[in-house]
C-alpha cells in the first residue's frame, strides 16, 4: 500500500506539473485554472501528509515518551470514541503500515512500547497534517481569492477524512493498550 500511495503522489505531481506549463503557455483562466486548481490541492494535501508522515517516524517516534500524561487517553474520550463506534469501522480504515500496529505478544512489554511509541507517531501526525492542511486555504487564496469556497472545502474533507478520522482510532486503540501496559508495569 505505501508503494501506491508513493506512486499515486508521483502521477498527482506530474499532473500538477503538466498543469502549471498549460496555464503558463495558454493563459489562468477559464479550464485551465480550474484543473491547475484541482491538482494544486490534491498535490498539496497528499505531500504534506507524506512529507509530515515521514518527518514524524524518522524524528519524533525515537523521542516518544509513552508513559507521558500528554498521550493518555481518559476515560470521557474512550466514550465518546464507542458512541463514535471507532470499533465498528476502524479495521476497514486504510492504514499507511498496519504491521507497526500489530501485536503479538500482549505479555511483551517491549512489544507494547514500541506499538504505543508507533501509535502516539501517528496521531502525532495526523494532528500536524491537520494544521498544515489548513494552509491549503492561505496558498488557494494567493493564487485566486475568488474561489476560496474550493480551497475551504478540500481542506475540511482531507483533514476529515485523512486526518480526524486516524486520530480516532488510534486514541480507540491507545486506551486499551494504556491499559495493558500499564498492568505490565
Amino acid at each position: 500500500m505505501k508503494k501506491f500511495i508513493f506512486i499515486s503522489s508521483a502521477i498527482i505531481n506530474l499532473l500538477f506539473t503538466i498543469s502549471l506549463i498549460l496555464c503558463c503557455i495558454f493563459g489562468f483562466s477559464g479550464a485551465y485554472i480550474a484543473i491547475f486548481i484541482t491538482l494544486l490541492m490534491f498535490a498539496y494535501h497528499i505531500d504534506v501528509r507524506l512529507i509530515i508522515g515521514l518527518l514524524g517516524l524518522t524524528i519524533f517516534r525515537k523521542r516518544v515518551n509513552v508513559e507521558s500524561k500528554i498521550f493518555h487517553v481518559s476515560d470521557s474520550d474512550c466514550k465518546f470514541l464507542n458512541v463514535m463506534k471507532v470499533k465498528d469501522w476502524k479495521d476497514r480504515y486504510f492504514a499507511m503500515e498496519r504491521s507497526q500496529f500489530v501485536i503479538t505478544n500482549f505479555r511483551d512489554k517491549d512489544v507494547l512500547k514500541r506499538v504505543l511509541s508507533y501509535n502516539i507517531t501517528a496521531e502525532v501526525t495526523h494532528w500536524l497534517c491537520l494544521f498544515f492542511g489548513a494552509f491549503a486555504i492561505l496558498i488557494g487564496c494567493f493564487i485566486s481569492i475568488d474561489e476560496w469556497w474550493i480551497y475551504l472545502i478540500t481542506t475540511i474533507l482531507a483533514g476529515l477524512f485523512c486526518d480526524v478520522l486516524p486520530i480516532m482510532i488510534q486514541r480507540f486503540n491507545r486506551y486499551r493498550l494504556q491499559k495493558v501496559y500499564a498492568k505490565l508495569k
